[in-house]
């Protein structure tokens, strides 16, 4: 399997291939969404007759994924923005509520991708749920392109168009709630700024800084 992880892949394959890649990611995605269920929640137990779940509204269960993010956070500097995100997604419950109930895998990350000529699949899947696909795909973009600093439309275009082939439309609410997955998301990174701060030469305090303006202009996106 590590002959074919995506992760070691990525930097050889020339644009095109790039495209490829990611219209198979979006496709391989859209077949794990394409399991329906009737509530949302997380996965508690299962086999290969079905899983097992602790079911609840959306907006509490990603309210518990955002508890989970902040146990294991490295740092406390930014302690304060779990609970401002978490009064966002309660505010927005309503709108966040109405988002499909789905399998997910959680975290489409490279690392977690295997690509050979014929398929694509996830490894690691700890962190599954019934969640929105919205909130997956959304999550896909960042993970595997905009944390990796790839700013190319193109291949958004890519990923979007793999998952629309295959489940054919993009998730419901895909924009409508994509301010609130952005402020979620980026829990992920002022959670570990000490982390990020001991990878690279920035002066902690003004990586910092650019953390906070960050965070709360996506605060200030939802908020307004």
């Amino acid at each position: 399997m590590s002959q074919q992880g995506l992760a070691p892949q990525w930097d050889q394959l020339e644009r095109p291939e790039r495209r490829r890649a990611l219209e198979q990611i979006g496709a391989a995605l859209a077949t794990v969404n394409d399991r329906q269920f009737d509530r949302h929640g997380h996965i508690v137990a299962g086999d290969a007759d079905g899983l097992v779940l602790d079911t609840g509204a959306w907006s509490d269960v990603l309210v518990d994924r955002i508890e989970m993010t902040r146990e294991i956070a490295s740092a406390n500097r930014f302690e304060q923005y779990f609970d401002a995100v978490i009064d966002v997604v309660e505010a927005h419950s309503e709108r966040l509520d109405r988002a499909p109930a789905v399998l997910v895998h959680g975290d489409p990350a490279m690392p977690n991708i295997f690509r050979s000529r014929a398929a694509i699949g996830f490894v690691d899947w700890e962190l599954a749920h019934v969640g929105d696909p919205a909130r997956e795909l959304h999550r896909a973009r960042d993970q595997l392109l905009e944390s990796r600093g790839i700013d190319d439309e193109r291949l958004v275009s890519a990923l979007h168009d793999g998952y629309r082939r295959r489940s054919g439309s993009l998730p419901p609410g895909l924009d409508d709630r994509r301010e609130i997955y952005d402020a979620v998301r980026y829990l992920g990174t002022v959670g570990f700024v000490d982390k990020i701060a001991a990878s690279t030469d920035e002066p902690t305090d003004e990586l910092a800084a650019s953390i906070e303006a960050e965070m709360n202009n996506r605060l200030d996106a939802v908020r307004h």
